[in-house]
């Protein structure tokens, strides 16, 4: 079934601040994008659990990319959502992750697809699980990364 208007607008919303947040390093706002004890799962990067250690991921996600001069950009698409009629909303989101380092062109770095379990915590919605599987992922070592996992 498909979700109200409503919550679809809201949800759109939560991805977007969720995007941004992830892209200029702002832990507490991509952490507040989860639930108190949400779940990141990422078949590149690791997993995150509460929110604690979902802000430390985020700063360090950002941090590392600048360190290389990358000023990385999510770009979310194709998303579908499903009211399952229980309080949750499951979502689908295609995602692009592109990269640009100063004078030169913007370049692909992931491409994968976000499973998401949401719920309404304290009246909005939030991410209560979100599984990130690549199709197309780097070798880490390309971009002088030693390892994906956060450094928590």
């Amino acid at each position: 079934m498909d979700p109200s208007v409503e919550d679809y607008v809201k949800i759109m919303q939560l991805y977007a601040r969720y995007a941004r947040a992830i892209d200029s390093g702002d832990g507490e706002g991509w952490s507040n994008c989860y639930a108190s004890k949400g779940q990141y799962l990422s078949s590149t990067f690791g997993e995150c659990n509460g929110r604690p250690e979902l802000s430390i991921f985020a700063v360090d996600h950002y941090k590392r990319w600048i360190d290389k001069g990358i000023q990385t950009r999510h770009w979310n698409n194709q998303v579908l959502l499903t009211d399952n009629g229980d309080g949750t909303i499951t979502g689908s989101v295609y995602v692009l992750l592109a990269g640009v380092k100063k004078g030169e062109a913007p370049q692909l770095y992931l491409q994968t697809t976000y499973t998401d379990t949401l719920i309404k915590e304290e009246g909005r919605w939030v991410l209560k699980q979100r599984r990130s599987d690549a199709d197309m992922r780097p070798d880490p070592s390309q971009l002088g990364f030693t390892k994906w996992e956060t450094q928590a």
